[in-house]
């Protein structure tokens, strides 16, 4: 089987407030971090809201980077400005890899 090196980014949803498994009040709280971590090896970047900004270390070091992003929207001027810091974050990616080549 032939392998292909693919940029992989991920959006967490909820700004700013850890999410939790419905009913399960033991386990870990999921954040930008504990995603990071899950993800670790998987994606090249991480999109994060500018509430999580300091939570940016830990994703640097689950191998990630992050985009601080405003990520709530609220308008269409809100989406296509989100939408192309996230096209322009990927490029870099891709750029860099062809850079390698």
């Amino acid at each position: 089987m032939k392998q292909h090196e693919v940029t992989g980014l991920s959006v967490l949803p909820v700004p700013g407030l850890p999410l939790f498994v419905a009913g399960d009040s033991i386990c870990e709280a999921i954040t930008v971090a504990t995603i990071a971590g899950h993800y670790s090896g998987l994606i090249n970047g991480l999109v994060i809201d500018e509430t999580d900004t300091e939570q940016g270390d830990k994703v640097w070091a689950a191998g990630a980077e992050p985009l601080i992003a405003r990520s709530i929207m609220t308008s269409d001027e809100d989406r296509i400005n989100l939408a192309r810091h996230i096209l322009t974050f990927a490029r870099a990616f891709s750029d860099e890899r062809l850079c390698r080549a």
